[in-house]
């Protein structure tokens, strides 16, 4: 890994310990989007850790309208429950902190940053009396503004509909174990339209279509493509010896890439307007665990259940350069609206941030 260490400077803000491997001790130096033709030059800027507690899933806030340069990483905090915030242009702001009463498994902000929602477990007994809630909170003041109750066992993902009009949660439900539904709820009215029996006993990962009204879904041995105006199936792609947990849409809308899960280490990229397969590769020893694409649609970054975040040539079809820091597997991959960051959130509850500096 290109770079040379300078100095590492420790901050200490508000229960967090940020390390940075630069000169100056606040801010990140001026970085390069991250493209094919520089990603073998990626360093290592800093590593957030929490001073108590564990850092989980994280993602970017949406740029503003005003175009100012802010970059704000959510990041899920265990031991005390919550939300974090940090605006990593800055670490000498102090990062904001919404609390929860019950631990937090998944998180997705709307596409224009004005609502983030959680799905959370609720403590106390088994079903019916404890089972995954979903809680919609308005990023400007902080407080929740709805609670969705989609009465399943599990809340597997959420993801927002490109236009912020749907929040999709996909997972098992209650009453009929054998089933794994996607529950499609109106953002706006905060109720729920319509339950989608998608898939045999799980659903693993969920993206929305960044242009049209398609939403993806990965089931046991299956993806399926579904029309949003109709709620009817497209196609399906594929079979997969046992099911894909995540998938990720390319900027374009053209290439659909998932990952493998519980022993199926594949990654595939899909052609999405002719359902074939144009990539496939091994990317781990046993699970991809995340999946995310640079802005440019270039690069697709994937976090694997042992250490490595592969990065690929999206074009070839290849990895171009794996990033080990020796933690243990990556449960988050995620590229600020901007592409010059990569953040990755890691099994040692620390997250990372990556960057190409310029080259004055």
């Amino acid at each position: 890994m290109a770079g040379a260490v300078i100095k590492t400077f420790v901050i200490c803000l508000m229960a967090l310990s940020i390390s940075m491997q630069n000169d100056d001790g606040s801010s990140l130096p001026p970085l390069e989007p991250i493209t094919p033709e520089n990603v073998a030059k990626l360093e290592l800027l800093a590593t957030l850790e929490p001073e108590q507690g564990e850092f989980h899933e994280l993602a970017w806030l949406p740029p503003p309208d005003d175009g100012a340069d802010r970059k704000i990483l959510a990041i899920i905090g265990l031991n005390p429950n919550g939300i974090w915030l940090y605006d990593v242009s800055d670490f000498e702001i102090e990062p904001r902190f919404w609390a929860y009463s019950d631990p937090i498994e998944y998180l997705a902000f709307s596409p224009d940053g004005s609502i983030l929602a959680t799905s959370t477990i609720a403590l106390g007994s088994y079903p019916p009396n404890s089972h995954p809630i979903i809680q919609l909170r308005s990023v400007e003041t902080g407080e929740e503004v709805a609670t969705l109750d989609p009465q399943n066992d599990n809340i597997d993902s959420l993801a927002f509909s490109t236009n912020g009009t749907l929040l999709v949660s996909g997972g098992s439900s209650l009453l009929d174990m054998k089933d794994a539904l996607i529950w499609i709820w109106d953002v706006k009215e905060r109720q729920l339209l319509t339950i989608l029996d998608a898939h045999a006993s799980y659903v693993g990962g969920i993206a929305f279509h960044p242009t049209k009204p398609i939403l993806a879904t990965g089931g046991f041995h299956e993806i399926w493509l579904w029309d949003m105006e109709t709620y009817e199936p497209i196609r399906s792609l594929g079979e997969f010896s046992y099911f894909p947990v995540c998938l990720a849409f390319s900027p374009d809308g053209s290439v659909l890439a998932s990952g493998g899960g519980h022993g199926d280490a594949t990654l595939q990229l899909w052609n999405v307007a002719t359902g074939r397969q144009i990539a496939a590769g091994e990317a781990a020893n046993w699970d991809v665990r995340n999946l995310a694409f640079n802005p440019a649609g270039t690069v697709l970054a994937a976090g694997t259940q042992w250490s490595a975040v592969q990065l690929w040539d999206v074009a070839a079809g290849e990895i171009l350069i794996e990033l080990t820091p020796g933690a243990d597997s990556v449960n988050s991959v995620a590229f600020s609206a901007d592409g010059s960051l990569l953040a990755t959130g890691h099994q040692d509850y620390k997250v990372r941030l990556w960057g190409v500096p310029v080259n004055e």
